[in-house]
């Protein structure tokens, strides 16, 4: 495997950041075999393990932690030992399209991603009566829409809606196959 000359300065300066040298003699030749068997491990994250498990050993702990009785000692990666499996976190679901609808409508923290959809369908999974006599709809998606203005919507649990861009900003629902909108805003 190559390792560029940047990523041996970058370990290099972190060393000598944590106040080591990066010679054999400052480091004493312990470190500096062990410093010697992360390099030789080929897998980057294994090699990454290796390394933050010595510079645990070499930074004191925060005065509200017992220190250590011994830093941990990494073996050398030998051909017949294998080297443990690093667990790694599956990846969270991506929202889709119809999730990720209308997000640029919502305060900056709450946004996903910008649309990709110009409308979208979905099941109505609750309504909630909201002062001013507007309502509240829930999608299947998790989004959650509420009426801005006009006469109280009139639409019912579990039935589809689409939600579409109107034409000056604002969004429309209606119920499929109904041909009465009701202005909207997403607020979740």
């Amino acid at each position: 495997m190559h390792r560029s000359p940047r990523r041996h300065a970058i370990v290099t300066v972190a060393l000598l950041a944590l106040g080591i040298g990066a010679s054999p003699v400052a480091l004493g030749q312990d470190m500096a075999a062990q410093l010697g068997a992360c390099r030789a491990i080929p897998d980057n994250a294994a090699r990454l393990a290796c390394y933050d498990r010595l510079s645990d050993a070499l930074v004191p702990p925060p005065a509200n932690v017992a220190a250590p009785q011994a830093p941990p000692v990494v073996p050398a990666p030998s051909a017949t030992t294998p080297q443990p499996a690093v667990p790694v976190a599956p990846p969270s679901p991506a929202p889709t399209p119809a999730q990720r609808f209308a997000d640029d409508r919502l305060p900056a923290a709450k946004r996903d991603a910008p649309p990709e959809l110009d409308e979208i369908q979905a099941g109505v999974t609750a309504l909630r009566l909201v002062p001013g006599g507007f309502v509240e709809v829930t999608l299947e998606t998790g989004q959650v829409w509420r009426q801005t203005d006009g006469e109280q919507m009139r639409v019912g649990l579990g039935a589809k809606v689409r939600i579409r861009k109107g034409l000056v900003g604002g969004f429309l629902l209606n119920e499929v196959g109904r041909n009465k909108s009701y202005r909207v805003k997403r607020v979740e």
